[in-house]
């Protein structure tokens, strides 16, 4: 009789989800993500010089720009191999076994990564299919449909410890990760392309032989435009997000605004109901406060309508 219909809150409540986009996180903590790896050989040919530098000076310069300028949202990481023993037979072994994330997947920071990178120098063997396999694992968890990921191999030749690094692109390809892959051969001899190639080739990616700094460093700026790409599509879901979210408190100022009036004009109605019935002499006056209290109690009881 005088019980009227709440509007229920909830249906004011926005998914907040982020829609499938070009890719750590997404605007709203979903699992959209921007995610580069680089695999770096450090293997002992790395130490030949071009120009007044090492080849792996270089490729830590390159690295360290081009991290610098990816978009703060997203993440890089940075595996390099090959970086213990000497390249003698002796340690062989154990510099086919050294395969290390030094600079987990993460947003880029300046000294931490500086850190990572002298942490090591060329050493040892080229265990390429090793380091394949493992950047697998390491993007694993950005297998989301919204994720996007880029691996960099950086390599001055082939693969030395034994492995199939053809075997590993292919399989990574088939992984569910769905990386966009580059290799770059970095001043690499031409007998030893081939193999670099066909790792690009099974893994669906590019490959380049970048001769100098110069031509390295633009093998990395040129995904950049990608990376930017990725930063205007999250920049704008986040402002979309924002703006359903002012909207959603506006809807639910609307829906406590609408409770106040229609639990006041329930409790008018019950008021006057028993002056009615007071009139008529169906209750006296000490019954009428008695009812209407109960009355306010079953409308107002916990601060919420009853239901």
């Amino acid at each position: 009789m005088f019980k009227m219909e709440y509007e229920d809150p909830m249906g004011a409540l926005r998914s907040g989800s982020v829609p499938g986009g070009p890719g750590g996180s997404g605007p709203d903590g979903s699992d959209a993500s921007y995610n580069v790896e680089i695999l770096l050989d450090a293997s002992g040919s790395m130490a030949n010089v071009i120009g007044s530098k090492t080849r792996m000076e270089l490729a830590k310069e390159a690295i360290r720009s081009f991290a610098s300028s990816l978009p703060a949202e997203a993440n890089a990481g940075l595996r390099v191999y090959g970086h213990k023993g000497t390249g003698s037979k002796a340690d062989k072994a154990m510099s086919c076994a050294s395969n290390e994330l030094v600079y987990p997947i993460q947003p880029y920071e300046e000294s931490q990564l500086a850190e990572s990178l002298n942490q090591f120098n060329p050493a040892g063997w080229t265990p390429l299919a090793g380091a394949i396999g493992q950047a697998q694992k390491d993007l694993e968890p950005y297998k989301g449909e919204h994720d996007e990921n880029v691996i960099f191999v950086v390599s001055d030749g082939m693969e030395t410890c034994g492995g199939d690094p053809v075997q590993s692109a292919a399989a990574l390809k088939a992984s569910g990760i769905s990386p966009i892959v580059h290799i770059i051969g970095f001043d690499v001899a031409s007998k030893e392309e081939q193999q670099l190639q066909d790792v690009a080739e099974a893994a669906g990616g590019t490959y380049t032989n970048a001769r100098n700094h110069e031509q390295l460093k633009a093998e990395f700026d040129w995904s950049l435009e990608d990376a930017k790409k990725w930063q205007d599509w999250w920049l704008e879901e986040k402002n979309n997000l924002v703006m359903d979210k002012f909207g959603e408190r506006s809807d639910i100022n609307k829906i406590e605004i609408n409770w106040k009036v229609q639990n006041r004009s329930e409790s008018h109605k019950m008021q006057h109901a028993l002056l009615t019935l007071q009139t008529q002499g169906k209750i006296n006056s000490p019954q009428q406060k008695q009812d209407h209290r109960h009355a306010q109690r079953i409308l107002l009881g916990n601060g919420r309508p009853y239901s």
